[in-house]
């Protein structure tokens, strides 16, 4: 298959925004405290383990072993690889594999777009199967819609055992934050709630527990009947975290609870990634040899513009796909 001859659609800008309410969001950890009653405890003793003779050999040099950062060793990866590892742990949230990703990087390097791609491939509908959500959600519209999906899902669980279906899998929908403020300024009842929700440390059969103790929930069943919100739900689905906030800002709780991918990328690799993908981007039907003009122009010393990323040669494309004779004009102001 040649270089230019593939391409891709644009990636869609999906939104998404909820009512807030200013009450305090509780982190649980999924584990209970039980009081016990007073009563007289008997022991069985632990047997000791017979030895067996044999000793461990400790690899030479173990002691002085080096360690690095995660950032660090991402960024001995080339760029191409880079964002294959990206795509990789997208994939394997998508398939339930590991519970939740966190991706950071700089704006324009596709870090939507490439997770939106692997959605539209397996079909997947916003809604339905995947929740978008942007800045302007409150730690209390995103419990509200969590605790939406988890009455649906019960719903069609009883639904399932009345109608006698044995292994009746249910599949919880994705969480996406994308570039929602957590870390700079913003709302720490919200940082809290995903730490919840993205805690990859829960048992998975159980699910995260989410609690919101306030007048606006209960764990009376009339209660929840008449309009109040459960006091404690249980999340299955997968969440991923895409932000463009700085690496060391990120909360390390957070970064505890997932898999957080660090992606610095500098002019040279940025112009690497956009030659690799310029074939599979533009609009439908784009001729194949002006997208070589539009990248070859970009990446020359003659755009002087002071973003080079992603979403310039998607803006590019797009004029160029328009505009095939005077393209350039627009473009030289990106």
């Amino acid at each position: 298959m040649g270089f230019w001859d593939r391409l891709k659609k644009k990636e869609p800008e999906i939104k998404g925004t909820w009512g807030d309410e200013e009450e305090p969001v509780v982190e649980t950890t999924g584990k209970f405290i039980v009081e016990s009653e007073e009563k007289e405890i008997t022991t069985t003793p632990i047997p000791k383990a017979k030895p067996t003779g044999k000793t461990t050999k400790i690899p030479p040099g173990i002691a002085n072993r080096k360690t690095r950062s995660i950032a660090e060793r991402i960024a001995d990866y080339p760029i191409n690889e880079r964002m294959e590892l990206m795509v990789q742990a997208y994939i394997k949230v998508l398939e339930g594999i590991i519970t939740s990703v966190l991706v950071q990087g700089g704006p324009g390097l596709g870090k939507t777009y490439m997770l939106l791609e692997l959605l539209k491939k397996r079909g997947w509908v916003e809604g339905r199967d995947y929740l978008m959500i942007k800045a302007g959600v409150s730690a209390f519209g995103l419990y509200t819609q969590l605790c939406g999906w988890v009455k649906r899902i019960n719903k069609d669980i009883e639904a399932a055992e009345k109608k006698g279906i044995k292994n009746f899998k249910v599949r919880w929908p994705l969480i996406i934050f994308d570039d929602v403020p957590l870390f700079q300024g913003g709302e720490k009842r919200l940082t809290d709630a995903i730490k919840a929700i993205a805690d990859s440390t829960a048992d998975p059969e159980l699910g995260r527990l989410i609690s919101w103790k306030t007048a606006s929930t209960s764990d009376d069943k009339d209660a929840q009947e008449k309009g109040k919100l459960p006091s404690d739900i249980r999340w299955k689905g997968g969440v991923i975290i895409i932000t463009n906030e700085p690496a060391k800002k990120i909360d390390k709780p957070i970064q505890d609870r997932t898999i957080p991918i660090f992606l610095t990328v500098t002019p040279t690799e940025m112009v690497e990634r956009m030659v690799h993908l310029a074939p599979t981007m533009g609009p439908k039907g784009m001729n194949a040899a002006l997208k070589k003009q539009v990248v070859d122009y970009l990446i020359s010393s003659e755009f002087e513009g002071e973003e080079l990323s992603m979403r310039t040669l998607h803006k590019a494309l797009a004029i160029a796909h328009s505009d095939p004779q005077r393209w350039k004009m627009l473009v030289s102001i990106l």
